[in-house]
């Protein structure tokens, strides 16, 4: 999964070129994304 993830600096560069409506479903991609990563760890470590 970590190849599909850009460097932070082209992921900034496209995010301040971005429509407000793509930024905003692009940034709740990311916290669904970081959730479920959690998630995962708590039922992995019990």
């Amino acid at each position: 999964m970590d190849s599909v993830e850009e460097p932070q600096k082209k992921v900034f560069k496209a995010r301040k070129t971005m429509r407000a409506s793509d930024r905003q479903q692009l940034d709740a991609v990311h916290r669904v994304k970081g959730e479920l990563l959690r998630a995962d760890g708590k039922l992995l470590n019990g």
